[in-house]
């Protein structure tokens, strides 16, 4: 597994409570220590009841709920089924067996927004989790075009092998701005208010500025809309 990869990944999760499900103690104890490596707090519980009474207790602080499908009391579709009555959002994700064809189709019908085939691997998690944050968006990522990404947790740029790119602070804060319009077209004087700290106006440095930067990837990653101004397109 690419390091680089790993290490962007960790970064936008460190900070967050998930709920785990697992009724076999032998398995959520391995479970959890592959997940500890992604998030900084785990909440575990042995079956789909425990589960959703500490989902209620947590629910402002979770941000993913990660189950078991097979579990005695309330399965983890049935946690599902609970959790969606109140919360659309909330990623559910489902450790399941090959066998469980039937389950993952109920799932699919409550509401679950992945699920991972046992056995599982660290790679198999990452790439669920990857999913997760670029469906979901709660992560504050924000995917351009071309393969780049951009991270409001940390306020840093980053290419599609996941390297970030190291950018002057003038360079941060434009695309900061471009890539929080949602695609809209930010106009030359909007650009210098945000980005230059003075009374002055002149196009040139906006113009020049988004020519360093677009040098700087290769890639003309924000574009010029003739007659009004510039946009960074969003990889929908």
């Amino acid at each position: 597994m690419d390091k680089d990869y790993l290490k962007s990944i960790i970064k936008q999760t460190k900070d967050y409570t998930i709920l785990y499900a697992e009724d076999n103690e032998e398995q959520r104890l391995q479970t959890i220590k592959m997940l500890q490596n992604y998030f900084g707090n785990i909440i575990s519980a042995v079956n789909g009841h425990e589960a959703f009474e500490l989902y209620k207790e947590h629910k402002d602080e979770i941000k993913i709920v990660f189950t078991d499908i097979k579990m005695p009391i309330m399965d983890g579709i049935k946690l599902c089924e609970h959790i969606r009555e109140t919360d659309k959002i909330v990623p559910v994700v489902i450790f399941s067996a090959y066998d469980d064809k039937e389950f993952l189709l109920e799932g699919i019908k409550v509401g679950i927004d992945g699920y991972i085939l046992k056995p599982y691997t660290l790679e198999l998690i990452t790439e669920t989790i990857q999913k997760i944050i670029k469906k979901t968006g709660q992560f504050n990522i924000r995917y351009l075009k071309d393969g780049f990404y951009w991270n409001q947790n940390d306020e840093s740029l980053y290419n599609k092998d996941h390297h970030e790119i190291k950018l002057s602070k003038n360079e941060r804060v434009l695309v900061k701005l471009l890539s929080s319009a949602e695609n809209k077209i930010v106009s030359p004087l909007d650009i210098e208010n945000e980005v230059f700290d003075d009374l002055k106006s002149d196009n040139r440095r906006v113009r020049n500025l988004i020519s360093r930067l677009n040098l700087k990837l290769n890639k003309n990653l924000v574009e010029s809309i003739y007659g009004e101004g510039y946009k960074i397109a969003l990889n929908q």
